[in-house]
């Protein structure tokens, strides 16, 4: 008889850290839909499938303040501001696009008094201008979107972000982050690398999910603020937009996953808790409590001990669970003995 805890074992012997990411998520879902207008085709072709098609058609470079407010309007185009160590007292703008060149019509720039304005001219999709920015640490970010991906990188001193359908990505320090993400037209669909408040829904069809992590009262210089304005996008917190599933709609576990909750493994439990927070917090609270860990004695073989030079050596891959199938972290070769039996 197959019993569903076995699966975890499998996983954790077979396949890759992101190879089992991709299996859990397969096993949560059950199938995969067709993705949404924001879906994560949205990020470049480079980080999913091959090299990228688009290519650098503009740039210019600012002389800036160690800080400065960015502000950015791209309502067809991919936006990706990136806070870059190197980039002290400067600012650089790179425009591409697929189709047409980028003329320096296509793009409208202001700066002055530490303020930086990038207004990108519409154009249609085949020939849509896909921007990336880069600018000092601590810089303050706002960007205006549309259909395409918006992505912070870095540390930044606060991102405001409003997209209609365009998926937003954040990859930010997160020792002492404030969030506030909206959903203004559409249930929420988010995925976090660290577990976040609950959802509220709020008047006229609002979703609002807001938080802190780390201390409130840590020092100015480390705070970061992420504020996310979406119709109907997808909201990814320090997740790799490759690695996230098309479809982020929470569903109930199936036995699969359930399984692998109660095996404790701690790599595909984590990976089903970000796929599904709400579902995995209220499955996890009907288990019981871990059972205390068995206390371990020393004692002599039975046997003469096989050693690496006896022809007989074999290799074993053993595990520990206790009554409820759950695997014991923390065991060590000094935890076992082998012995040969006659």
């Amino acid at each position: 008889m197959f019993y569903p805890e076995y699966l975890a074992r499998l996983l954790r012997r077979r396949f890759s850290p992101s190879q089992s990411f991709i299996t859990v998520a397969l096993l949560l879902l059950g199938s995969i839909c067709l993705p949404y207008s924001s879906s994560f085709a949205d990020f470049p072709a480079s980080k999913a499938s091959g090299p990228a098609q688009q290519f650098a058609s503009y740039q210019r470079d600012f002389d800036t303040a160690e800080k400065i407010s960015l502000l950015v309007k791209n309502r067809d185009g991919r936006v990706t501001v990136v806070a870059d160590e190197e980039f002290k007292s400067k600012a650089r703008l790179e425009a591409g696009s697929a189709g047409a060149a980028v003329a320096e019509s296509d793009i409208t720039t202001k700066a002055e008094n530490g303020k930086i304005e990038i207004d990108v001219r519409p154009r249609s999709e085949k020939d849509r201008i896909d921007l990336v920015v880069k600018i000092p640490v601590r810089s303050k970010v706002e960007v205006e979107g549309g259909a395409g991906a918006v992505s912070v990188i870095g540390n930044v001193e606060s991102a405001l972000v409003k997209t209609d359908t365009g998926t937003i990505h954040a990859d930010v320090p997160l020792e002492a982050l404030k969030y506030d993400f909206v959903w203004e037209a559409s249930k929420p669909r988010y995925m976090s690398d660290v577990e976040l408040e609950t959802v509220k829904e709020k008047a006229g069809g609002w979703f609002r999910l807001e938080g802190r992590l780390g201390e409130k009262d840590s020092p100015k210089e480390e705070r970061v603020a992420l504020n996310f304005h979406t119709q109907r996008g997808v909201v990814l917190l320090n997740v790799d937009p490759t690695m996230a599933p098309a479809d982020l709609r929470e569903r109930p576990l199936t036995e699969a996953a359930r399984a692998i909750v109660r095996s404790g493994d701690t790599q595909l439990v984590d990976a089903i808790r970000k796929v599904s927070p709400k579902m995995f917090g209220d499955f996890a609270k009907t288990l019981p409590p871990p059972e205390k860990e068995p206390e371990l004695r020393k004692g002599k073989a039975p046997g003469p001990i096989v050693s690496s030079v006896a022809p007989q050596l074999m290799r074993f891959n053993a595990s520990v669970i206790d009554r409820f199938g759950r695997a014991i972290p923390g065991m060590r070769e000094t935890d076992f003995t082998a012995s040969s039996v006659a």
